[in-house]
């Protein structure tokens, strides 16, 4: 078989720090939210900036985003696959600001809506154009709507960004289960058809609320939640994340997820180790899973063997002679049929599980 073993495979682990972190901050003006994003990378952050509100910052690198083409280019060039550029650009930037992501469920729905009326008016000749995403039918428009958010924002995490979505905050009716009304503090546009997957894409959703201005006129810092409250949306993937982070500082914030990313580790007994780290065992995995030419060949002849002794030689010789051409041996391929050889593997893979042709392993 293949140099990759499933039965080798090593636990999960949890990372610390906030390489690969999702932190949504929400919560009403002057409150740190901007303040904060800005100070956690200081001269290695990029702002998407959905709404000119990056004016008292500085040292920042700005991106304004349109339109959700805006958005989808900088997230492709965060995330490229072009080696060069993609080590200039990790090189240049740890930490992604979207400011503010309540304008984002907009923008990508327009997106939606344009995506879905060129692809009907290129099938259907009679198609009137759309302007509500509700129009697309049986919910398809929403579901499509937050799978794309969901993809976006996910690549940049996956990428070893921290992602930082600043929100405004809103205040929405609620009802208890005694039907009485109550009013509850929400991230904007989080609680909708269009936005719901934001409020649930963070690891951290930390509602910040203002602690006034003291007796001296200065603004009091503000008071972080990170979970869940009678009177507002907070939560933590993080069962042992504190509850409160007071005062709302960047290296609070910064300590806060260390400690419940280490206190998460302990509870579930394993080990907590760096976002680098964690990506270093993933890449040795990715590459004990890429097969070599001499591995597909090794792998083909046991099971190419137990379908001959099966009597299903004119199946196994009619995928050779499919992917291989006529008259064309298996000893005979080079390291150019490798894709080939994957190919024929699968196929008389399946077809021997069908049958329940056992083979042993070489």
């Amino acid at each position: 078989m293949g140099k990759f073993d499933i039965t080798e495979i090593t636990k999960t682990t949890i990372t610390t720090g906030l390489a690969g972190k999702i932190i949504g901050i929400y919560g009403t003006n002057n409150t740190g939210k901007s303040y904060v994003s800005a100070r956690l990378f200081p001269g290695k952050t990029l702002w998407l900036a959905t709404e000119k509100g990056y004016n008292a910052q500085s040292d920042l690198y700005v991106y304004d985003i349109e339109n959700w083409h805006d958005f989808r280019d900088a997230i492709n060039q965060l995330t490229t696959r072009n080696k060069k550029k993609r080590e200039k650009v990790r090189e240049m930037y740890d930490c992604v600001v979207v400011d503010t992501a309540d304008k984002i469920p907009n923008l990508c729905t327009q997106y939606i809506i344009s995506r879905y009326n060129e692809e009907q008016s290129a099938n259907f000749t009679d198609f009137n154009p759309i302007n509500e995403i509700s129009a697309i039918l049986y919910g398809g428009g929403y579901a499509s709507l937050n799978r794309e958010i969901d993809i976006q924002i996910n690549k940049l995490a996956l990428s070893g960004y921290c992602v930082v979505l600043i929100f405004h905050d809103e205040i929405k009716t609620m009802k208890d289960e005694k039907n009485r009304e109550y009013e509850y503090i929400i991230p904007k546009t989080t609680f909708n058809k269009a936005g719901n997957c934001l409020k649930d894409i963070p690891d951290f959703m930390i509602y910040l609320e203002s602690q006034g201005i003291g007796d001296d006129g200065v603004p009091i810092l503000s008071r972080g939640h990170c979970v869940q409250h009678k009177k507002f949306f907070a939560r933590s993937r993080y069962t042992e994340c504190q509850p409160i982070i007071d005062p709302f500082t960047e290296e609070n914030l910064k300590n806060a997820i260390k400690l419940a990313c280490e206190k998460e580790a302990e509870k579930l007994g394993v080990k907590a180790i760096t976002f680098a780290e964690e990506e270093s065992k993933k890449e040795k995995v990715k590459e004990e899973k890429s097969k070599t030419y001499e591995d597909l060949k090794n792998m083909i002849q046991p099971i190419y063997k137990a379908l001959y002794t099966a009597k299903y030689k004119n199946f196994v010789d009619s995928v050779v002679t499919q992917y291989l051409g006529e008259n064309k041996k298996i000893s005979q391929t080079t390291n150019e049929d490798k894709d080939s050889l994957q190919y024929i593997y699968d196929k008389l893979l399946d077809f021997a599980e069908e049958k329940n042709v056992d083979w042993e392993e070489s």
